[in-house]
């Protein structure tokens, strides 16, 4: 899946309208007379209230715009609140197209960076076929023949990652260990920015930063991370414009500031990060690390503050970790302990948003096996082990989905994992609240076994939806979704809450549960709670997405079907209305949310 937006303008079609004359000079004159807001035009013109020339297979207005031109009825035309939708994002698009004008084209340096890294670092990851069967006995699944690299250099040793810095690091750093109560903006002075620029690195210390590792702060990383990311801003200047991008994106989010007056920062400040990694990789640079961190920024700081309609154009997600791991890769680079366990985050969750194995898969795989801890419960709250076996059904999904594992094997294969992930979690059942007063202090295990819990849930509805004939009707499942409703009581919510780092396991739970479910309306009680914190970054992005899903299967899912008719498949591609029948192919099966992400163009990373 990709998000990457085309901005070479449309060629204005050709071809004339049976009604206009054909003689070349008297078109523009009898265009200009023949304007008009018709019945015919296209339903982008009629929902913007303007004149459409009616050209095919794109009008005037929508192709200078660079506007989708629809002539058979979209599905936003079904309903006033649709229209009214559509015309915002058709309002933001035209202001995307004005930003680009203003800052350049973005287009160029997008598609330098794909060059750079496709030049030092090529893609070397490949998957192959399964061929050793996974027995229910075996410690971990494995397969063999997905063909997946060693990587032996990502994760060095055999010991469990430990967080840190170096002895001499954290002397240089006692000063803002002991003073770490002051605000961060406090330490900024040392910060080359420019001084129009300081009340978004103000903002971004003071602000942003507070929300992007919940977890780890619960184990008292926070002043070590805190140094590590002020030296990263003196230091690194595409992190730091990274930074400042971000904090404007927050800024907007929150301040309901027009677009006029932020979106200019947002891109002067993301186009001079990305100029900035392609300078160092054009020199050859050696400061891997510094390149490693500014990209992990770039995608990660992204997801923790984006809006849900983000219409500026950007680079996808996805690219940037392509970017990571041709760097590892390419360059047998081993990066630091905290960097490693956020590209393990990230390519998990990733993979189940693009429907692909991870690209560490094989590395995951044998540190589950050797009961090796890769850092992920301290960075963001769920067992290691439960992150290893998601990986593994990402795997698997891989496999049904390019087919090349038949029905028996599959079915065997998710039994295994299926016992895999009920070990898992079986030693300690017993889930407590964490806070010990009301308002108190979070208890970390506490809350890190009742995030475990929730996780490894999601996790068996995620591989349960792989089987043949899977149903949400189906009453494991009904069962499962209830019991993910019930661990959330032990989670605390609202804006000092947690819920902002369990949005996968809210996502695939969400997404196969039924309109009954409890479930759904805990979720939307603990969204209020969140208040503006659950209009943006992931979380927002996750219950905008649950809300679209929701509006489309739900009418197919509410009564229960017989088990021939609720066969739910994943298509590539969703398919686009006949000229028949406008709308009615998406409701001919249920949707599965990915599906919803491609064709609304939102290329999430939910995590």
């Amino acid at each position: 899946m990709s998000t990457f937006i085309t901005y070479d303008q449309p060629q204005v079609p050709a071809d004339v309208p049976a009604e206009e004359p054909a003689n070349i000079e008297a078109e523009q004159p009898s265009r200009a007379r023949g304007l008009r807001r018709s019945r015919s035009g296209c339903y982008t013109c009629r929902v913007r209230r303007k004149k459409c020339d009616e050209g095919r297979p794109s009008c005037a207005a929508c192709s200078k715009l660079c506007l989708k031109c629809d002539y058979v009825k979209p599905s936003w035309w079904m309903s006033m609140e649709q229209r009214r939708l559509q015309k915002e994002r058709i309002k933001d698009r035209i202001r995307q197209t004005k930003v680009i004008e203003r800052e350049g084209t973005m287009r160029e340096y997008m598609h330098h960076m794909r060059e750079t890294f496709s030049q030092r670092t090529p893609a070397t990851v490949q998957y192959g076929g399964l061929t050793t069967p996974v027995s229910a006995s075996d410690v971990s699944p494995t397969y063999d023949g997905i063909g997946l690299p060693p990587f032996q250099n990502f994760f060095p040793g055999s010991g469990a990652v430990q967080y840190g810095i170096d002895q001499a690091q954290a002397q240089r750093n006692v000063q803002i260990m002991d003073e770490f109560n002051r605000p961060l903006s406090s330490f900024q002075s040392t910060i080359p920015v420019e001084d129009r620029d300081r009340p978004l690195l103000t903002h971004f210390l003071d602000h942003v930063l507070q929300l992007i590792f919940p977890i780890l702060e619960l184990h008292q990383r926070r002043p070590t991370r805190a140094s590590e990311i002020l030296r990263s801003l003196q230091t690194n200047r595409s992190y730091l414009h990274c930074c400042l991008s971000v904090s404007a994106i927050h800024i907007k989010t929150t301040m309901n500031l027009s677009a006029e007056q932020i979106d200019s920062d947002i891109m002067r400040h993301r186009y001079e990060a990305v100029s900035q990694l392609s300078q160092a990789l054009r020199n050859c640079s050696d400061q891997h690390e510094q390149i490693l961190d500014a990209t992990l920024a770039m995608i990660f700081f992204h997801c923790s503050v984006g809006a849900p309609d983000d219409y500026l154009p950007d680079i996808p997600w996805n690219a940037h970790f392509q970017a990571v791991s041709n760097l590892i890769n390419k360059l047998n680079f081993v990066p630091q302990p905290f960097s490693m366990s956020l590209i393990s985050w990230i390519d998990i969750f990733g993979a189940t948003m693009l429907g692909k194995s991870p690209q560490f898969a094989h590395t995951y795989r044998n540190r589950h096996i050797n009961g090796t801890s890769s850092g992920l419960q301290e960075l963001m709250g769920c067992d290691d082990h439960v992150m290893y076996l998601i990986s593994e059904i990402a795997c698997l999904e891989t496999l049904k989905a390019s087919g090349r594992i038949d029905e028996a094997k599959l079915r065997h294969h998710i039994s295994a994992l299926s016992m895999q992930l009920e070990h898992t979690t079986s030693a300690d059942t017993t889930l407590e609240w964490p806070c010990t007063s009301p308002g108190g202090t979070v208890e970390p295990q506490k809350l890190t076994a009742s995030m475990s819990a929730l996780f490894c849930i999601a996790a068996r509805i995620y591989l349960r939806s792989l089987a043949p004939n899977f149903s949400c009707n189906q009453p494991s499942i009904i069962s499962l979704v209830g019991a993910a409703a019930e661990i959330l009581r032990y989670i605390p919510a609202g804006a000092r809450g947690f819920d902002r780092a369990i949005v996968w396991p809210l996502l695939i739970t969400g997404a196969y549960s039924i309109p009954s479910s409890p479930f759904r309306s805990i979720l939307a009680e603990r969204a209020s709670a969140l208040s503006d914190l659950g209009d943006f970054g992931s979380f927002g992005r996750m219950y905008r997405l649950l809300q679209e899903l929701w509006r489309l299967n739900d009418d197919l899912i509410s009564p229960p079907l017989p088990s021939s008719a609720t066969s739910l498949t994943f298509p590539e591609r969703l398919p686009e209305p006949s000229q028949g029948t406008p709308g009615r192919s998406l409701r001919k099966q249920q949707v599965h949310w990915r599906d919803v992400m491609q064709r609304r163009g939102w290329g999430y990373l939910l995590m």
